[in-house]
């Protein structure tokens, strides 16, 4: 389903804070607003009894399509849902702006899904935090 109202921008917005765990408010502050979602960011939620359990991110440029937010509901994870994910946004991409070039950041995770997918690794990066004191 297209997140394209304020049911999917919070069922979107809550499925980033839990796959992902972050708050909700900031999940909330990044997608729940209809300002955010321009033509160049289109949100997907993937749906199992009409409940949302997974979600992608495409953000378009004008030669490539970023896949971001690829994620699955903790308890359901290793069934092939990501992968269902991953393989709808890139041919959405395909259909919809005619793009063949795909990027995007992999964690530990969903490393291996992408390498099967046909991805492959061009550089690494670390991610740092601040502790709290």
């Amino acid at each position: 389903k297209r997140v394209e109202d304020p049911a999917t921008r919070t069922a979107f917005s809550h499925l980033t804070s839990v796959i992902f765990d972050i708050p909700f408010g900031i999940a909330n502050n990044l997608y729940g607003s209809a300002s955010g979602w321009t033509e160049e960011y289109e949100g997907w939620l993937a749906l199992e009894n009409d409940q949302p359990i997974a979600l992608a991110l495409l953000v378009y440029t004008s030669s490539s399509a970023g896949l971001y937010s690829i994620g699955v509901l903790p308890h359901l994870r290793r069934f092939g849902y990501g992968e269902q994910v991953v393989r709808f946004a890139m041919n959405r991409a395909k259909t919809a702006k005619g793009l063949n070039r795909f990027v995007l950041q992999s964690s530990d995770a969903g490393f291996n899904l992408y390498k099967r997918l046909g991805f492959e690794q061009v550089t690494r990066f670390s991610v740092f935090k601040s502790r709290e004191t």
